[in-house]
């Protein structure tokens, strides 16, 4: 599977924006930061287009807390959908 690192995300998300990439790095250092510590205090993140980060106890692990993500139907059926365009076009890379 390939995949693309924060660099490459910060410069997609200011070309997307229209803004520096210093600002969109700056917008995904609070949202990681928003998700990070309202899992800390056992608190779900909910974004209605992407999913829901939660918070789970480690049944191997006792007393760890570890992050689950449970996507939106929404998402689900686009990645799937992308899958099914990928899958029947030969010009297209495979997602």
């Amino acid at each position: 599977m390939e995949k693309i690192n924060t660099p490459e995300v910060i410069k997609e998300v200011a070309a997307r924006m229209g803004c520096y990439k210093k600002d969109a790095a700056e917008l995904l250092g609070h949202f990681t930061d928003v998700i990070i510590e309202n899992i800390c205090l056992g608190k779900a993140v909910c974004f209605k287009d992407i999913g829901i980060f939660y918070p789970f106890q480690s049944q191997t692990e006792p007393g760890k807390t570890k992050i689950k993500f449970r996507p939106t139907k929404k998402v689900t059926v686009r990645i799937a959908s992308s899958r099914a365009i990928c899958d029947n076009s030969p010009n297209l890379e495979r997602i």
